[in-house]
């Protein structure tokens, strides 16, 4: 076991000093607090096109950027971040504002107000996913992201409960006649006869269309 895992140290040394030598790099050390100790071949530049522009430019190509166009919760943002993403924000942006700064970015989520048409997808030359932060896509031109190889994804579950909380509470408002009973107390009248409404209770409720939404409703 130990002359399996030296075995497979070296190969891996051999392997990083051959990458070393591609970028320029003379010899590189074991990394201490996120940096590696690398000694330059001649001719390298800080400044210019050398070896430390070119791993400085390989690292960051390593790292995904992310551009939200709608206000998160903080939790989502962390969760990208230390997956090592760079997450940037340009709230409620027009589109052409979304369209000069697109073209970076490797990811790209948004909210129902945000239109990704062909027009926005031509000028996102780095975009690989789409991410919705809810449930409908209809605000993304599904075959042109295809088109490009571009994955499109959305939170399916993401406000189910509230939605199924909210048909019951409508429910309930109308059975009782709750918006009629409100609006008749704002005209200062007192019609309690007219507003009894009716009891939910041993009635059959018809549901049409039992999905994620609807079965929450049914249990």
């Amino acid at each position: 076991g130990g002359a399996r895992g030296l075995h497979g140290r070296v190969r891996g040394e051999q392997r990083l000093a051959s990458r070393a030598r591609a970028l320029g790099i003379a010899s590189c050390g074991p990394a201490r607090s996120g940096r590696g100790r690398c000694r330059l071949l001649p001719g390298g530049s800080r400044d210019g096109p050398g070896p430390l522009k070119a791993l400085r430019i390989e690292r960051e190509a390593m790292t995904k950027k992310i551009l939200v166009t709608e206000d998160l919760v903080q939790e989502g943002i962390d969760l990208l971040r230390e997956h090592g993403c760079t997450v940037d924000f340009l709230i409620d942006p027009t589109a052409d504002e979304l369209a000069g700064a697109i073209a970076p970015y490797d990811g790209l989520i948004v909210h129902p107000n945000t239109v990704v048409d062909a027009a926005l997808l031509a000028a996102a030359e780095n975009l690989k996913i789409i991410g919705r932060a809810g449930v409908t896509v209809d605000n993304i031109d599904i075959d042109a992201a295809s088109e490009r190889g571009i994955i499109v994804c959305n939170a399916p579950n993401s406000n189910v409960i509230s939605a199924a909380e909210h048909t019951m509470a409508l429910l309930l408002s109308a059975a009782r006649r709750i918006p009629e009973a409100s609006a008749s107390m704002h005209a200062g009248q007192w019609r309690r006869a007219d507003f009894m409404g009716s009891e939910l209770y041993g009635k059959t409720l018809a549901i049409f269309g039992l999905g994620r939404v609807g079965g929450l409703v049914a249990e």
